[in-house]
């Protein structure tokens, strides 16, 4: 039975890979050494928040752009350090308030804020 005992919190994103030998030896005389290579791999944990390559965006929209549905303002751009299903980024409106949200949608996938409305002559 080999245990492992750490000695501080391991990382994914500091290093995700660790290999060292072990050795084993018998009570006997002379004694007798058996060896063998532990191989870990360590295992990602949600520990990374995701984050904007800008802290503030800003748009300015002419209301003669507006003349088609889905007209692409913007796109905001994160990433997150974790790997796999931890580091996906996912999008969404919040706090839009003043009736925001019912004017702009954002695409959840690509981070492509656009224009819900259509421009009424």
């Amino acid at each position: 039975l080999l245990l492992l005992e750490l000695q501080r919190e391991l990382d994914r994103e500091t290093r995700d890979f660790y290999v060292f030998n072990i050795s084993a030896a018998d009570g006997g005389d002379p004694p007798r050494f058996g060896y063998s290579t532990v191989h870990v791999h360590v295992l990602d944990t949600n520990d990374n928040a995701p984050k904007f390559e800008r802290s503030h965006y800003e748009v300015f929209v002419s209301p003669n752009s507006l003349d088609e549905i889905n007209h692409q303002l913007v796109t905001v751009h994160a990433r997150d350090a974790d790997s796999g299903r931890n580091g996906r980024i996912s999008y969404r409106l919040s706090g839009a308030g003043a009736g925001g949200e019912e004017q702009f949608g954002i695409w959840t996938e690509n981070g492509t804020i656009f224009a819900k409305v259509l421009r009424i002559f």
